[in-house]
């Protein structure tokens, strides 16, 4: 008896056929017969490829989880005490918000807002909790401000992005207008001293024969560089 033993068959085309023969003796009506059947490996090798690819993604993920663990985990309690959303989830809202505005018409506007004058990074215990402290009341107040259906997230550390569906470019305006005052108007306290909260922001919004909002997002950031260029407290619009 032969059992799945690996033999290549030519076709008439001469192309090489990967095969699996076995060959064996069976008894039919008294009479022994012998049977030779052959099995196409093709099937268990497209199945071998697709699982070394899985398993090559899900190396790559855990690759990825791991970079972008240290980054998240100082920001997520807060942020998911405040209610601010990851930059995936606003990206993918604001993908489908374009396709919705593309099929119905409607308006999409944004914010870029960075807060200025934060204690460094490594200062110290007390100047950590202060530039935590600052952060939160920053996401805070974005998030007040806004409606419900607008969404807030976290682009860098010192740095909010405002997703606003149905809101024009001058709605985008009032509303970083507003988000100015009152942080200009809020304080931290620091031993015996009030540190104030300043931020820089840029404002845009999706125009009529854009497709996605890629080029909305990346004009948003041009507009926070414009702003930051131009010192505190300023806002800079990006058609």
């Amino acid at each position: 008896m032969v059992y799945n033993h690996s033999v290549a068959l030519k076709t008439g085309g001469g192309r090489l056929i990967a095969v699996q023969l076995s060959l064996r003796e069976v008894l039919i009506d008294g009479s022994i017969i012998q049977v030779i059947s052959f099995s196409d490996r093709s099937e268990q090798q497209l199945l071998r490829q697709l699982l070394d690819f899985e398993q090559q993604l899900l190396a790559r993920s855990l690759e990825l989880i791991r970079h972008l663990q240290p980054q998240q985990a100082a920001a997520t309690a807060d942020d998911l005490l405040i209610g601010i959303i990851s930059m995936p989830q606003l990206l993918a809202a604001a993908h489908g918000e374009t396709g919705r505005i593309r099929r119905y018409g409607g308006a999409l506007s944004g914010i870029a807002l960075q807060l200025l004058g934060l204690p460094a990074a490594g200062a110290g215990v007390e100047q950590a909790e202060l530039r935590r402290q600052l952060l939160r009341l920053a996401g805070s107040l974005c998030i007040q401000a806004s409606r419900d259906s607008d969404l807030v997230a976290r682009q860098e550390e010192d740095v909010f992005l405002l997703l606003l569906p149905g809101t024009s470019l001058s709605g985008a305006g009032q509303l970083a207008s507003r988000l100015l005052r009152a942080l200009s108007q809020s304080a931290i306290l620091s031993g015996a001293q009030a540190r104030p909260a300043g931020a820089c922001m840029g404002i845009s919004a999706l125009r009529a024969d854009e497709q996605s909002p890629n080029a909305m997002l990346g004009r948003l950031q041009g507009a926070l560089d414009q702003a930051r260029m131009a010192g505190g407290n300023c806002i800079h619009r990006q058609p």
